[in-house]
């Protein structure tokens, strides 16, 4: 079912210069079947444009004939004047309406089927779009017709375009609320279609959100490959594992924890690339010195220009005249100490037979790293 389904009063459709197709009009219908969005005419509303086009036409018809005179006079019989017929020019009107619905598969609402008696209750007791017993009644076959139409083919929501205030009165949402189905108004078409513009955002938005679910669960079932590529091709430097607080030795693991997030491409040839970020633990052998008797840690000490690690042992000193036993303090120490860091990775995939085969890790490395560093 279609998130959106909007209806069209006479108003609306008169100020487009309906059945002319005008510029937002065009744009509606484009990116409205692109979207599933069902664009729909009440019945009603058709009749009154066919007659509110009838009476133009009557009336401009009429000044023809009146000038038709004048001119006859002066021509008499020689050409032939006679003005064009109304109902021929109905035919006309009646075809091209039919021809824009069926080629842009515009849908009726009928009239409905509400008896007489509960129509003239309403009327008398004003009820909206009612304003009096003589005034409102083709409003309120609209409403009545798209509220009919939306009960019997389980449609919850509805956008009415209409300049007529009436349609504001908070108590036809309420009526139709009342019957299961949301109300929503909006005045030009052109409304419409930046409604619609959002809708396409959040279609984005989910689109991208599906693509990045389908790619992570992919990732999801690698895990084993990806933990045997990160013990055998995974490289760090003292700068991605700058928390340690001591002077790295040697990594001794590093472990898949989750993927964080992925971006699904295609490419030619069936191929699909995947990048991806994630978070792994890191175990590394840091030799530290005592922390005992309440002494803060170490601070880690900077990378000389030279790239070499220097220690800064004034320092050093400093913090072992403060203790008690500084034999104790001074004695280095190996450990293994954990941390986590973030990495980002990219990896390719063939699609063969709907099933993603040949698994292929291009790279993956923390993400503080450039490419020149890599």
């Amino acid at each position: 079912m279609s998130k959106y389904n909007v209806v069209f009063d006479t108003s609306a459709l008169l100020s487009e210069n309906f059945p002319e197709m005008s510029a937002s009009f065009r744009q509606l219908f484009e990116t409205a079947e692109s979207l599933n969005i069902n664009l729909y005419i009440p019945e009603i509303v058709i009749r009154e444009l066919e007659q509110k086009f009838m009476d133009k036409t009557d009336e401009s018809i009429n000044k023809i004939k009146n000038e038709y005179k004048k001119l006859k006079k002066i021509v008499q019989d020689k050409f032939d004047l006679s003005a064009p017929k109304l109902e021929d020019i109905r035919v006309v009107y009646a075809k091209e309406v039919q021809n824009l619905i069926n080629s842009n598969k515009l849908r009726i609402i009928p009239m409905p089927s509400i008896k007489a008696d509960e129509l003239i209750d309403k009327a008398i007791k004003r009820v909206p779009p009612f304003e009096g017993a003589d005034k409102g009644f083709r409003d309120a076959m609209i409403i009545e017709s798209i509220i009919a139409y939306g009960v019997s083919n389980k449609i919850k929501n509805f956008v009415f375009v209409s300049f007529d205030k009436i349609f504001e009165n908070g108590e036809i949402a309420m009526a139709a609320k009342s019957k299961g189905i949301g109300f929503h108004l909006e005045k030009r078409i052109s409304d419409v279609n930046e409604m619609i513009f959002k809708l396409l955002g959040q279609v984005e938005q989910k689109f991208i959100k599906e693509r990045e679910k389908r790619a992570i669960a992919l990732l999801k079932t690698e895990e084993d490959e990806i933990n045997e590529y990160l013990k055998t091709n995974f490289e760090i430097t003292e700068y991605d594992i700058s928390g340690l607080h001591g002077i790295p030795l040697r990594m001794l693991e590093v472990k898949l924890v989750n993927i964080e997030s992925a971006v699904l491409e295609e490419k030619e040839d069936n191929k699909i690339g995947i990048s991806f970020e994630a978070k792994v633990t890191v175990t590394m052998l840091v030799r530290s010195f005592g922390l005992g008797f309440g002494l803060p840690e170490v601070r880690r000490f900077k990378i000389g220009e030279s790239g070499a690690t220097e220690i800064d042992y004034k320092r050093l000193l400093d913090y072992a005249f403060k203790a008690p036993d500084v034999s104790s303090f001074m004695q280095p120490v190996e450990v293994k100490k954990t941390i986590n860091i973030k990495v980002k990775g990219e990896i390719e995939v063939e699609l063969v037979e709907k099933e993603y085969k040949n698994f292929r890790i291009i790279y993956i490395r923390p993400q503080s790293q450039s490419l020149l560093g890599s």
